[in-house]
């Protein structure tokens, strides 16, 4: 898995071809995350398998830390 820091740089980056500000960006990636984050707890969810669920949880959590600090 890529480190939280860069995943967190490259989501951010993603939104520079928009006439966006920097905290607009910042905003933007963030709501990925959590798009990502929801699609992962109802894949758990439905799949009733919790192997990996804290894992990809917390890898998130982290790109979001990161993506704040930015």
């Amino acid at each position: 898995m890529m480190k939280a820091e860069k995943k967190a740089r490259g989501l951010v980056n993603n939104f520079n071809q928009f006439d966006l500000s920097h905290f607009e960006k910042k905003q933007c990636a963030l709501f990925c995350v959590d798009e990502t984050y929801e699609a992962i707890a109802d894949f758990y969810t439905e799949a009733m398998d919790k192997r990996g669920f804290n894992e990809n949880l917390d890898y998130w959590n982290e790109v979001k830390q990161e993506i704040n600090k930015l």
